[in-house]
């Protein structure tokens, strides 16, 4: 039987045959029933692409400047950051949660570094964060756990979802979707303290699903192929969440680790250039622009879209530049050696500030109206 989808499994039963459909030629491929135990390091870098849900927050800025920076007590890097009334989690690679305490912190204020935080968690994911209202979603190897933060200063660790290796969790509407091993996980999150799991989609042996976004019932995802060592960008029709079927497979060169739907038009972050697509056709996004920046981290603030060192805004075809952070903010090393592990690195925003993690600290950046 030929398709492409997803279907809930019952318990104990094997991963079924999954068939690529690519628009020209089927692909067969036999997904195995075990994913691996961590998420691989070392990706080889691809050659860039030719000329390749974050909270939205609807306040304007025309540039941005450094208000502080989070500092993890034990010096490990930092994957992941969500905030929730004026508390930071902020989740480092070993799975150690910190909370801290910035609820009187002022955008108007010098740069100041914050080093004692105000709680702890250990955790057993260690990939990333989301908050989904009054919980938290803490991803990683071993799969999603679920944490009540209805009090955020004094968060409690519920239950555990184990259905994939998961690299990256967003959401869309009641859904959640995960992203990593070798699966694309989708959940039933209408009742955000207790997921659903809906259907699971084998990805085929080798393949590394980094990153995601749904823009009209389009889900489009970015993944790594270790056999031919390239990224591609998949997509999906999501109108059926239990049932995934592919309408797309777009040779990028380069691995996306986040993307992003800003208006009509869809954003690729990668480790070295950030990409504008036109969505026009929503099943075959196309290609516009693309900018140099270092994007292992990468936000949308209102139509701003912020990485490592650089500020930009789409424009109609092209990607803007808004403010570069080494030459207008003074940072030394803003955009380098800050993006040491091939992963991606989270973000946040608020009504008053963008944190942005990165492998050493956490950056903390005020906004300056127009």
């Amino acid at each position: 039987q030929n398709y492409l989808g997803s279907r809930l499994l019952n318990p104990g039963e094997a991963t079924p045959e999954v068939v690529l459909v690519n628009p020209t030629q089927a692909d067969v491929t036999h997904a195995p029933t075990t994913l691996p135990s961590s998420i691989p390091t070392d990706l080889p870098q691809a050659s860039p692409s030719p000329a390749p849900t974050t909270q939205i927050i609807s306040v304007k800025a025309s540039s941005y400047s450094p208000a502080g920076s989070l500092a993890i007590p034990d010096g490990q890097a930092i994957r992941g950051v969500a905030e929730k009334d004026g508390y930071v989690f902020m989740l480092n690679k070993v799975g150690e949660l910190y909370i801290f305490d910035l609820k009187t912190a002022n955008p108007q204020q010098s740069f100041e570094v914050y080093s004692e935080p105000a709680g702890k968690l250990s955790l057993n994911a260690a990939n990333g964060l989301l908050r989904n209202q009054d919980t938290l979603y803490a991803y990683g190897n071993t799969g999603i756990q679920v944490i009540d933060i209805s009090d955020p200063s004094n968060p409690s660790i519920g239950n555990e979802l184990n259905d994939l290796s998961a690299i990256n969790l967003i959401q869309y509407d009641d859904y959640l979707v995960a992203t990593g091993n070798e699966r694309i996980v989708v959940y039933d999150a209408s009742r955000p303290g207790a997921p659903q799991l809906v259907s699971r989609l084998s990805t085929g042996p080798g393949s590394i699903n980094f990153a995601a976004a749904i823009y009209a019932d389009m889900l489009y995802v970015g993944r790594f192929e270790s056999e031919k060592g390239r990224g591609l960008m998949m997509v999906y029709d999501f109108k059926d969440p239990s049932y995934l079927q592919l309408a797309q497979r777009i040779d990028t060169s380069e691995l996306a680790y986040h993307i992003l739907i800003m208006g009509e038009h869809l954003i690729t972050c990668a480790s070295d250039h950030i990409t504008l697509w036109d969505l026009s056709r929503i099943d075959y996004p196309k290609f516009l622009s693309s900018e140099r920046g270092k994007a292992r981290v990468c936000v949308a603030d209102g139509e701003n879209l912020i990485a490592n060192g650089l500020v930009l805004k789409p424009g109609f075809e092209s990607l803007d530049k808004v403010q570069d952070f080494n030459s207008q903010m003074g940072l030394e090393d803003a955009s380098e050696d800050v993006q040491r592990e091939l992963l991606p690195y989270g973000s946040a925003v608020n009504p008053q500030f963008v944190f942005l993690a990165q492998s050493s600290r956490l950056l903390i950046l005020a906004r300056l109206s127009e």
